[in-house]
């Protein structure tokens, strides 16, 4: 089966020139620049795409990886509202734990990382920063130590901005969002891959010891959310049995490579975005893709919200 479509992709702002923050009102650095140059982008589509035989009012708005989390938390604004029509999430999304990392002083770390001697002041950083040639700005080494065994991948992403402007993206939290957002009305499709967790291969391949730290702190491999909702005596319980269920009576080590990188799968992406289920209004779908030597599988779920089929018998 083939449609005709007109295909619109688009460019936006990476690390600290599409991500840096900072709290300050009046510099106006609240964050997510990234997310605001796509949607600059989806507004220009819908306003001029009919000039190129397309029509505004039948958008698919769609990404991987990075382009499905940045593509979910659009669909969390307001200011998206009607902007597209359907959405698809391929390997990703805005609650996967690598979206919702800890808010931190980055922007302080990043003018530091480059000679920068004052205090942790927005202003002075920001005017440091400015000077810096633009190369510097993405080139860093930001992570600190217990930040990389907690599997941080980015020193910049997506922020909870911290104060609401204009132009504000993510106001709370995506989790908090959810049962709130104009696209619980829009239809979605959701997807990934069986082995998700294969992108740690090469990070695991470098910190073996990471494997080893899941056995005194097994509550590393649970998804942020949980951490948020839960003690801490709660998390080391749930993980030491995700770690039975993984590993069975074998203990972690360095040769554990592709059983902890089952465990990883399990954090991306699928998963945390099941919550979504919960407050859609339309029928909702989702795959999972599978490769072996020989063929290609894709296994599909659809899903209709009980509150929908009660408001429409």
């Amino acid at each position: 089966m083939s449609e005709r479509v007109i295909l619109v992709t688009l460019n936006y702002r990476l690390c600290s020139l599409g991500f840096l923050s900072l709290a300050d009102p009046a510099l106006q650095v609240p964050g997510n620049a990234a997310l605001k140059d796509q949607l600059l982008a989806l507004k220009w589509v819908k306003k001029y795409i009919c000039h190129f035989n397309g029509d505004p009012d039948n958008i698919t708005l769609f990404g991987e990886s990075a382009g499905a989390a940045s593509a979910h938390a659009i669909t969390l604004s307001a200011q998206s509202e009607d902007l597209f029509q359907r959405v698809i999430l391929m390997s990703g999304s805005a609650l996967c734990y690598w979206v919702n990392m800890p808010q931190t002083d980055m922007a302080y770390r990043l003018a530091k990382f480059h000679g920068f001697n004052g205090d942790n002041n927005d202003a002075e950083v920001l005017s440091f920063l400015q000077q810096l040639e633009p190369d510097k700005l993405v080139k860093h080494s930001l992570l600190n130590e217990e930040e990389r065994r907690k599997l941080y991948m980015f020193a910049f992403g997506p922020i909870i901005e911290p104060y609401v402007s204009e132009n504000c993206i993510l106001s709370q939290r995506p989790f908090e969002l959810l049962n709130k957002t104009w696209s619980n009305r829009i239809p979605m499709i959701i997807g990934a891959n069986s082995f998700e967790g294969l992108y740690m291969y090469q990070r695991l391949k470098m910190f073996p010891q990471i494997m080893r730290t899941l056995i005194s702190d097994p509550e590393r491999i649970l998804p942020e959310d949980a951490k948020v909702a839960h003690t801490p005596e709660e998390l080391q319980a749930m993980g030491e049995k995700l770690l039975k269920l993984f590993f069975g009576a074998k203990t972690p080590n360095d040769r554990s490579v592709f059983k902890f990188l089952d465990v990883s799968s399990t954090k991306l992406p699928l998963p945390p975005n099941l919550p979504h289920l919960k407050y859609s209004l339309v029928c909702q779908q989702l795959f999972r893709f599978m490769a072996t030597k020989y063929f290609y599988t894709i296994s599909i779920a659809l899903f209709w919200h009980v509150r929908h089929m009660l408001a429409n018998p």
